[in-house]
């Protein structure tokens, strides 16, 4: 009877971690970043601003937030994680109510930076490493399952958020922003347990597996992780992790774009509302990209995973040109979301499979900081591109440039992957 308590008491811890890790990765990125778009023409256009100045905040925020990342790791074994996730949620929110009351532009640009300071400590980074930490076993499932929240956020917050801003203004927009980011948050500010399983008398979810994902594949990951040695020791590795690096750079400057759809969908004659819409669809491609991400990482591997994003990525921009219903737009829209399944997913299962998990916890901090970097740079990037040349076309074209270079990237990293395990 003392073992069946025990294991449903297990059972529940997981699943609780999982939870409040939604909770986290649906205010972090789901609030804080996917639904920032749908602020992006009524707040420029109000104030009299080029769109491309006024993102240039969410630019800001997210390059505060690359950097101020590189530290959570360190941050996490000094301080209680607990203190510092009470802490950064709520200066998230204040900050956040308080882009409502800006009216200057570097008033922005100042509430941005605080902003993506402390939304670093409940975002990517941390996320990951607690999920790492409590899930040896479906770990690539848990991941795909926590990420593709933020999406599901996306999904229904910016159409209720742009309805907002339709009736009652883009200040009143972002006081409910602000209390919806709160009370994601809050499960994981209320609920008991550390980072480090262990701490609480637990054992990481299947650690008593031998390999990470399945018996079926044994044989296949012991190989794999034949491949985990020091990157200081050996130049194909360095190449390698180089290649990763690069990979992560240029893929990321797509993660932006989605943001820019419901100004696309303006420039396009389509109302605000209808600009929403196309956020939305970008968004559920967000949440089925994680998922599926996840599922085919454990079934063919992170790199296959990865390589059917990108297809889907490529397709999304294809739709996107040619579309000539708003039908087809959305669909463009949904396929181009799969951009953040390899940000927010795939990125990870691949640097654990290339470096593996002790190696993780070092270098998945500076993978999020290029992840980050690249973000914040799409952002201002695909909207000066509208502001000096009138159109959103050469932005896809920059787009198709990118996925070309990040693929090449990513091909080089197999390839000589492939070689140290056959070495």
């Amino acid at each position: 009877m003392k073992d069946v308590r025990n294991n449903k008491r297990k059972r529940n811890k997981y699943r609780n971690i999982v939870a409040i890790c939604c909770g986290l990765a649906g205010a972090a990125i789901g609030i804080s970043f996917n639904t920032s778009g749908v602020f992006y023409t009524p707040v420029s256009e109000n104030l009299g601003i080029l769109r491309g100045a006024f993102s240039m905040h969410m630019t800001i925020f997210t390059l505060v937030m690359a950097t101020a990342s590189l530290s959570v790791p360190k941050i996490m074994k000094i301080i209680p994680y607990k203190v510092t996730l009470i802490t950064s949620v709520l200066i998230v929110t204040v900050t956040t109510a308080m882009m409502g009351m800006a009216r200057n532009i570097v008033m922005f640009y100042v509430l941005g930076a605080v902003r993506g300071l402390f939304n670093a400590m409940f975002s990517i980074a941390p996320i990951s490493i607690i999920i790492n930490r409590w899930f040896i076993r479906k770990n690539g499932l848990v991941m795909s399952v926590v990420f593709s929240i933020s999406g599901l956020v996306g999904v229904f917050v910016s159409p209720v958020l742009a309805m907002i801003i339709e009736k009652w203004g883009w200040e009143t927009g972002y006081f409910v922003k602000a209390g919806i980011l709160f009370c994601l948050a809050l499960p994981a500010m209320i609920y008991k347990f550390k980072v480090n399983p262990l701490e609480e008398q637990f054992k990481p979810y299947g650690e008593d597996i031998p390999e990470e994902y399945s018996k079926k594949n044994f044989d296949k990951e012991k190989k794999e992780d034949a491949g985990n040695i020091n990157v200081e020791k050996a130049s194909y590795t360095k190449l390698t992790f180089k290649s990763i690096l690069l990979f992560t750079s240029f893929i990321c400057l797509l993660t932006g774009f989605p943001q820019h759809f419901p100004g696309y969908s303006a420039s396009l004659g389509y109302r605000n509302s209808m600009g929403a819409i196309l956020l939305s669809a970008g968004m559920m491609g967000n949440i089925i990209s994680k998922l599926l991400v996840g599922i085919l990482s454990d079934r063919i591997g992170a790199s296959r995973a990865t390589a059917v994003l990108l297809i889907s990525n490529l397709s999304g921009i294809i739709f996107l040109i040619t579309a000539n219903t708003f039908f087809y737009l959305a669909v463009g829209a949904f396929l181009f979301g799969s951009c953040y399944g390899i940000g927010a997913v795939a990125l990870s299962l691949l640097t654990r499979r290339f470096f593996g998990i002790e190696k993780y916890i070092v270098l998945f901090p500076i993978i999020t900081f290029l992840s980050n970097a690249g973000s914040a740079l799409s952002l201002s990037i695909i909207g000066f591109i509208y502001d000096f040349s009138g159109s959103y076309m050469l932005a896809f074209v920059f787009s198709l440039v990118i996925i070309g270079i990040s693929t090449i990237f990513l091909g080089i990293a197999i390839v000589e992957r492939r070689k140290i395990i056959t070495n």
